[in-house]
């Protein structure tokens, strides 16, 4: 694992930053101090960071990251053939420009799970980059990545529909409106609760250029009929803002993960 290096404030250090602020007789700074700012600034400009005051985003944010991968994971036939499942660790280092470098598996479940997921991240495009003391910084950023060998549902939409577009569709209210939206009505089937079923079920719609859902497929669920329920919620929910492409309403194929996750489940109906 790299190390990862967190901005310190020495003494020793400001007390070099004060005596290269200060001036000779002659009234100009003194060729010395000059280099150890120099020095000092080029230092930090190389210093990978681990957590800093705003974290490095993908673009679009969760959703679009977890759609990317979503779209681009490949399970590998090895892992698939031996029941391998679980969760791969990739590190990353997040540039100045956003750009992806240097990425390693840190965490490796076999069968050639680590390679897919390092694969997928070093084709993602450029994030948001993360800043520290209103300086944009290098951060380092661990993913995790997991692979459920679950069999996936074949969509009905036979023709091809774009599922990215300049403007995406988006729910009511934003997506922080469509978690709440789920929490306030997801019901956790009895059967998936009692096994402890837990995951991500994904539901993939066809958005008409009105923000209607012209259908509602089933693609892909951690079982215990949570893919149903998942179905069910996605069927309730209102009229979304539809995709636009050159200012032109789009009918855009779109996947809507929906997580089952018993522990949250019963913190929320607690609440209720």
């Amino acid at each position: 694992m790299k190390h990862c290096f967190y901005l310190l404030i020495s003494f020793l250090l400001s007390s070099l930053v004060l005596n290269a602020q200060q001036k000779d007789n002659s009234g100009e700074v003194n060729e010395t101090t000059k280099e150890v700012i120099e020095e000092k600034d080029t230092k930090e400009d190389e210093d990978i960071y681990m957590v800093v005051e705003q974290m490095p985003e993908f673009i679009g944010g969760l959703d679009s990251l977890m759609r990317f991968f979503i779209n681009n994971l490949e399970y590998p036939p090895a892992a698939k053939d031996y029941g391998i499942k679980g969760r791969c660790i990739v590190s990353f280092t997040v540039e100045k420009d956003g750009s992806v470098t240097d990425v390693e598996v840190l965490r490796d479940i076999g069968a050639g799970c680590g390679a897919e997921a390092k694969r997928v991240v070093e084709t993602m495009p450029n994030w948001k980059p993360g800043k520290h003391r209103g300086k944009i910084v290098r951060v380092r950023y661990n993913l995790p990545v997991q692979f459920e060998n679950r069999p996936k549902r074949k969509p009905k939409v036979s023709k091809t529909y774009p599922t990215i577009v300049e403007k995406m569709p988006e729910y009511p209210g934003g997506r922080d409106a469509m978690y709440e939206f789920l929490d306030a009505n997801l019901e956790y089937p009895a059967e998936a609760l009692t096994q402890k079923v837990e995951g991500f079920a994904i539901v993939e719609v066809l958005i008409d250029e009105t923000g209607k859902f012209e259908t509602i497929e089933i693609v892909e669920s951690p079982g215990g009929a949570c893919g149903e329920e998942a179905k069910r919620l996605v069927e309730m929910m209102p009229q979304w803002t539809p995709g636009y492409e050159k200012d032109e309403a789009v009918k855009v194929l779109y996947k809507i993960p929906i997580e089952f996750d018993p522990k949250r489940y019963k913190r929320n109906q607690k609440k209720k």
